[in-house]
């Protein structure tokens, strides 16, 4: 099996590859923006190993949320990589693929609730909530509460909805003064998206989890989770 991943959706810009039982992983920062570098980390690490796009079997992506430009780059990148060889697409929101990383991190078998947060910015942030079991030995990933984006104290009365929520975000060091630790089970260290976590995905997720997540080009969208601060500013001029 050899699969191409890449994420765009942060500050870093990352690229994955399985080629076979290896797996090769390279990431940038972003000093230079996600568009002048996606595409030469993917073509360093294809030429690394002497493989072309029609190789492929699969191509992955995160898409979103995150940031608007990142994520439309990796999207947009991806599709223009899977057109010419109408090569299908294996797409993951960056929550539910940092919520199934910690999973695995875990190495365990009993049923977890997490969830995954992002920093939004303004005291608010993109949030998704997610029931991870082993099936088998393969993961299987249930949404219990979709992708949006809301204050710190709208999340907090969800999670009250559950109990024993493991709490993982971008930002841990907000979580520390926003949650109560008595109600949450919250990660001290800083859990992000990467391309590598969807090659983990890929490899961990039983069959029904994974077939749900896989699209193509033609119906492959972004997920933003809010508007963006044009769209918001286009709204306020309009009332």
């Amino acid at each position: 099996m050899k699969i191409l991943a890449v994420d765009t959706s942060s500050t870093l810009a990352s690229v994955s590859l399985l080629n076979g039982k290896e797996v090769l992983y390279t990431e940038d920062s972003n000093n230079i923006t996600h568009s002048e570098k996606l595409l030469k980390l993917v073509d360093n690490i294809m030429t690394k190993e002497k493989l072309k796009i029609k190789d492929l079997d699969y191509l992955m992506v995160i898409n979103g949320p995150g940031s608007f430009t990142g994520a439309r780059i990796g999207v947009v990148t991806i599709k223009g990589l899977a057109i010419p060889f109408d090569k299908k697409i294996i797409a993951l929101t960056s929550l539910e693929a940092m919520a199934i990383n910690e999973y695995i991190s875990l190495n365990t078998d009993e049923e977890k609730i997490i969830c995954s947060l992002l920093d939004a910015k303004n005291s608010r942030a993109y949030y998704g909530i997610f029931k991870l079991e082993k099936i088998n030995g393969k993961i299987k990933s249930t949404i219990l509460y979709n992708i949006s984006n809301d204050t710190f104290e709208d999340i907090k009365d969800k999670l009250y909805n559950f109990s024993n929520v493991l709490v993982i975000s971008d930002i841990p060091e907000i979580l520390k003064d926003e949650f109560d630790k008595e109600k949450f089970i919250i990660y001290s260290k800083k859990c992000s998206p990467n391309a590598a976590a969807l090659i983990n995905f890929y490899k961990y997720a039983e069959k029904e989890t994974l077939n749900n997540h896989i699209t193509d080009c033609y119906l492959l969208d972004i997920i933003y989770a809010r508007l963006s601060q044009a769209e918001r500013m286009k709204n306020e001029e309009s009332k």
